[in-house]
Formats: C-alpha cells, sequence, structure tokens
C-alpha cells in the first residue's frame, strides 16, 4: 500500500512542479526581458538576436525557478488532497504525514542534486555567453577599467599601485611598485607613467628605478637609474587581479570561483563579498530539499483556495529566503559576519524552521 501510495503522490507532484517551474520560469524570462526592452529597440537589436540572448539566459530562469516551482508544487498537492479529504483515509490507514510526505523529500534531494550538476556544466556557460551577448549588444562591456587600484603579490613582498588600470589594453596609468625583501625591508621601487602586459610580466615605460646598492664600491645606499622601457620577469601578477571588480561568481565553475577567490586574498584585494557568494553556491544547491521539507509541513494546512494560498506562501518563503540571504552578503562584505556563516545561515534557519513546522503539522 505505500508503494501505491507513494506512486500516487509523485503522479500528481510531478505535473504540478511542471507547470509551476514552467510558469515561474516564464515570469523571470518575462522580468529580464522587459528590463532590457527600451535599450534593445533603442539599439534596433533583431528579434533574432532577442531571442538568442533569452535562450542563454533560460539556463539561469530555470536554476532561479527550481526552488520557488517545488515549494508550490509540494504545497498544491498537499492542499489539494486534503481539500478533497482524501488525507482522511491515508490517516484513518495509519499512514502518518512524516511517512506519507517521504516522496516529496526524496525528490527534494534528488532535484537538488540534479540542480547542483545542471548549475556547473550548464548554467554557468550559458550565462557567461548570455552576459557577452549583452555587452556586445547593449555596448555595457566589462568595466573598462579600475580606478586606484592597489595588488599585493609573492605573498606580499611585490605592492603595485596605480592610478588607473585599463582592461582593454591591459595597462596601468600611474604605477608605483614598491618590492621589499626577505626581511621586508626596501629592495626596490619603480615608478612609471604606464605599464603593459607583455606575454608573462609587466613592462614599464618612461620608468624610473630606484634599488638598493648591492656593492660595496658606491657610499651612495641608494641608486637611481632611468630606463624608456623596463622589464623584469619576476613582476608578474595578473592583469586580472587589476581588474577584479570586473568578474562575477556566477560565471565561473566551483573550482575556478575557488581558485579566483585564493588569488584575490593572496593580492589583498576584497575577498569577503566575493567568498560569500563561492559558499552561497555550494549552499544554495540544498534549497530545493528545504524548501519540499517546508512545503511538506505548511501545504497540508489550506482546505479552500488552496492554489491561492498555496502560491503565496510559496512566494512569501521564497522572498523571506532570498532576502535574509541578501542581507547576510551585505553584512559579510561590510565585515559585520563571517562569510562562511553569511552562505548557510539562511539555510541553517529555514531548515530549523521547516523541521519545527514538520513536528506541528496535522498527521
Amino acid at each position: 500500500m505505500i508503494r501505491k501510495l507513494d506512486r500516487m503522490l509523485l503522479g500528481t507532484f510531478i505535473p504540478v512542479f511542471l507547470v509551476g517551474l514552467s510558469f515561474f520560469v516564464l515570469i523571470i524570462q518575462l522580468i529580464d526581458i522587459f528590463a532590457e526592452i527600451v535599450r534593445y529597440m533603442n539599439l534596433e537589436v533583431s528579434i533574432a538576436v532577442i531571442v538568442q540572448a533569452q535562450l542563454l539566459f533560460l539556463p539561469k530562469a530555470i536554476s532561479y525557478s527550481l526552488p520557488v516551482a517545488i515549494l508550490f508544487a509540494v504545497s498544491f498537492t498537499l492542499g489539494n488532497l486534503y481539500s478533497n479529504n482524501e488525507l482522511i483515509a491515508v490517516y484513518g490507514a495509519g499512514v502518518p504525514l512524516q511517512r506519507f510526505v517521504v516522496p516529496f523529500l526524496a525528490a527534494g534531494i534528488m532535484l537538488s542534486l540534479a540542480g547542483f550538476i545542471f548549475e556547473e556544466q550548464v548554467v554557468v556557460h550559458s550565462y557567461r555567453d548570455r552576459n557577452t551577448l549583452d555587452r556586445e549588444l547593449l555596448n555595457i562591456g566589462r568595466d573598462q577599467g579600475t580606478p586606484n587600484v592597489t595588488v599585493l603579490a609573492d605573498e606580499g613582498k611585490v605592492v603595485y599601485n596605480a592610478d588607473y588600470y585599463t582592461h582593454e589594453s591591459l595597462s596601468l596609468h600611474g604605477v608605483t611598485v614598491i618590492e621589499r625583501g626577505p626581511d621586508a625591508g626596501f629592495r626596490m621601487r619603480i615608478h612609471a607613467s604606464r605599464a603593459e602586459w607583455r606575454g608573462n610580466a609587466w613592462e614599464f615605460l618612461n620608468a624610473e628605478l630606484y634599488r638598493m646598492n648591492d656593492t660595496k664600491l658606491s657610499e651612495t645606499a641608494l641608486v637611481r637609474e632611468k630606463h624608456d622601457r623596463l622589464r623584469l620577469d619576476h613582476l608578474d601578477a595578473e592583469p586580472e587581479l587589476f581588474g577584479s571588480l570586473t568578474r562575477s561568481i556566477d560565471e565561473m565553475q566551483l573550482n575556478e570561483a575557488r581558485d579566483w577567490v585564493t588569488r584575490l586574498q593572496a593580492a589583498g584585494l576584497p575577498h569577503r563579498r566575493v567568498l560569500t557568494e563561492y559558499y552561497s553556491r555550494i549552499s544554495f544547491a540544498f534549497t530545493p530539499f528545504i524548501v519540499a521539507m517546508l512545503a511538506a509541513a505548511v501545504g497540508s494546512r489550506f482546505r479552500k483556495n488552496v492554489l491561492l494560498l498555496s502560491l503565496l506562501v510559496s512566494l512569501s518563503l521564497a522572498v523571506g529566503y532570498y532576502v535574509l540571504g541578501m542581507v547576510l552578503s551585505l553584512m559579510s562584505a561590510a565585515g559585520h559576519i563571517q562569510p562562511l556563516a553569511a552562505a548557510w545561515l539562511p539555510l541553517a534557519l529555514f531548515a530549523a524552521l521547516g523541521a519545527a513546522l514538520f513536528r506541528l503539522a496535522r498527521s
């Protein structure tokens, strides 16, 4: 009998889930296109290209919609069973609610795993291509430059400071480089009007080099040299570090994101926001399971206006979850909370809420 109940429940849940997923994907797609439609029209972008942009955004919309669709489908399915008095027979047969909704929880776990794989293998690549297309169409571009940028390299022994970094030409303007020795003492200083990335190192133009005199033939401790062009192979801090604000974790796979966080930390650049986004990518994968548990506890309470109430509860809980995540991310970036806590605390709180509601649910 239990297996028949499981099949019946999944047979009711799956169609509702697919319809709900399609509905929420459509809403997100419409929001996206309406946000850009004026620019599309002003630039006379063709319909074919607009369709291409929306198709590239489709995987991201599915990723956003998955938890909300599960929440809605579970709430609606249980609420509909309650309104039709079908659960009376289930409870009368001695099947508790906690056992009855096991297929929902199993579906949440499976969709969590599938969503994580889908995010890594499909969403990251399509979203990157979509952003690239937008930059070309709308002339948004990656930030063409970063003003007043400072980067640490070689475990903090080399400090780069530039008035401006230009992404397109991979060049630094008004650049100063200070290198310290093993004992943290002064080793050399370079000041140049411009530096260009040449292969695997920086080449400085109109440069003045100040270095410690290593010989004992002169009493002068500091030597000043002028160079039209100066290249030192060990000054090889990657250009992407100077334009770090132009990169997005949403366009990276997890291994790329972790490597990027490590490089930002080594360069002494702000990394708390990026680290929070990295942890959030992992915690977000568990969201379908959490919302399935929440919906299993809440959806069984509605007997009238099932569709309306299920939709309202679904949207309310989803908005609360995402708002809490955004608030904690801002607190993490400001240094008020650790990135790991900011990423996992919303999940932990809503998991606790789901467990509490589950224990109080009618059975």
